[in-house]
C-alpha cells in the first residue's frame, strides 16, 4: 500500500520560471494540489506546460490551516499531496505552524511523511533586482502589525519591509511623507506597488 507523503513547497514569487526544479517535479507528480488561488494558478500553468505530466490531480483552493487539515482528513485517497506556499518556506512563512498542526491532527507519527521544500523569498528576489546584498539589512514584517518603521529606517542604513494587504503600500508611503525631517527616495521595484527599496538621505 502506497504511503502518504505531504510536501510543503515554497513556489517563490509565483512564476513557474522561478520555481525550483525539485518543487516543479513534485508538482508534476502530485495527485492533490492545495493552495491559495494565485499559488494554484501557477502550479496548474506549470502542469499544463509539461507534456509528460499525465497523472490526474485534484486541485483544492484553500490557505487556512484548519480547512486544509479537515480536507485531508476526509480525503485519505490522496498519496502525493503538495501544499503550495508563497515565497520561501523558512522566511515569514506559515509552513512551520502548518507542519506542526498536520503532525498533530493527522496523527503522522513519522515526521518524514511531511517534507518542507524552500523557494525563492521575496527579499532575495527584490535584493537581486535592486542590485544590493541583504545580509546586513534590518528586516521587518508589517503583516498584520502596527509599528513605527520610520524609526527603524532611520537607525539602519539598509531596511527591508515586508508589506501585507492591498493598502499597506499606500500606508507605508503616506507615513513616510508625514515625517518631514528627511528626504525619501522611494522606488517601486515590483508589481502592484507592494515592494519598495527606501533610501534615507539626511
Amino acid at each position: 500500500m502506497e504511503s502518504r507523503q505531504i510536501i510543503l513547497a515554497g513556489i517563490g514569487m509565483g512564476s513557474k520560471e522561478l520555481i525550483t526544479a525539485e518543487v516543479r517535479k513534485l508538482i508534476e507528480e502530485a495527485d492533490c494540489l492545495i493552495g491559495a488561488e494565485r499559488m494554484l494558478a501557477c502550479a496548474i500553468k506549470l502542469r499544463n506546460s509539461e507534456e509528460k505530466c499525465t497523472r490526474e490531480c485534484t486541485k483544492y483552493q484553500e490557505y487556512r490551516t484548519e480547512k486544509i487539515i479537515s480536507y485531508l482528513q476526509k480525503h485519505k485517497e490522496y498519496k502525493q499531496i503538495v501544499i503550495l506556499l508563497s515565497g520561501d518556506t523558512g522566511f515569514y512563512s506559515g509552513a512551520k505552524n502548518l507542519r506542526n498542526q498536520l503532525l498533530e491532527k493527522l496523527s503522522l507519527v513519522e515526521e518524514k511523511k511531511i517534507k518542507i521544500l524552500p523557494g525563492i523569498s521575496s527579499l532575495s528576489y527584490l535584493a537581486s533586482k535592486a542590485g544590493v546584498s541583504w545580509e546586513d539589512a534590518k528586516i521587518l514584517s508589517l503583516h498584520g502589525k502596527d509599528m513605527n518603521f520610520v524609526q527603524t529606517i532611520h537607525r539602519h542604513s539598509k531596511t527591508f519591509l515586508l508589506l501585507g494587504g492591498k493598502e499597506t503600500g499606500r500606508h507605508f508611503y503616506e507615513t513616510l511623507l508625514e515625517y518631514g525631517r528627511f528626504m525619501w527616495d522611494v522606488r517601486c521595484l515590483m508589481r502592484k506597488k507592494r515592494f519598495f527599496q527606501v533610501n534615507c538621505v539626511r
